[in-house]
């Protein structure tokens, strides 16, 4: 188990929710990992052409993930760009990005670690599956 106080994430209390399945969580951590990648590259993508708009929704898509994952720096960033950008208040856009491009990747580091911890895989499905679904668009 991980020390919820020093981590990017909140795994114990993720496992707890699931009913305390480290297998189920494990496999949300995997489903992160292959599309997290892609993620950074549309906000990077849209930050190069200054789209704000797309930048914003992205925003609003990691928040989901990060709520999943009980992240609150990365959720705490997506909130302060997405609520930024639907005010107007674009000063601080750029920094925020690169701020949470960092947050992701310590983010994906921790849920690397924990997904390759030795436990048999679980299939996803049911409330486990709902949740993921329904908590991210990545």
């Amino acid at each position: 188990m991980n020390n919820d106080e020093t981590r990017s994430c909140g795994l114990d209390s993720l496992v707890e929710v699931l009913g305390g399945n480290r297998g189920v969580a494990q496999r949300l951590a995997r489903m992160f990992l292959e599309t997290y990648g892609n993620t950074l590259m549309r906000l990077d993508c849209a930050v190069e052409h200054g789209d704000l708009a797309t930048i914003r929704r992205i925003a609003h898509d990691i928040r989901g993930t990060c709520a999943v994952f009980a992240a609150e720096e990365c959720l705490t960033i997506a909130r302060k760009i997405e609520n930024d950008l639907t005010e107007n208040l674009v000063e601080e856009w750029q920094t925020d990005c690169v701020r949470m491009h960092e947050a992701m990747e310590a983010m994906a580091e921790e849920l690397r670690q924990f997904a390759a911890a030795a436990e048999p895989e679980e299939k996803l499905s049911g409330p486990a599956r709902s949740a993921w679904h329904n908590g991210s668009t990545l």
